[in-house]
């Protein structure tokens, strides 16, 4: 399984990176909760693939 987080700040939608610039994603889900808080209003999306 897949996750990415995607970030809404003041209706500004945006996939969240990297230190590398990359999109993030991850296979771990208590790793992308961890990343989804410490966005504003940060969302986890599974990636069915």
């Amino acid at each position: 399984m897949k996750y990415v987080v995607i970030e809404n700040f003041n209706d500004n939608i945006s996939l969240v990176v990297d230190e590398e610039g990359e999109t993030f994603v991850t296979n771990d889900l208590d790793e992308a909760t961890a990343v989804a808080r410490e966005c504003q209003n940060g969302m986890v999306v599974f990636l069915n693939s």
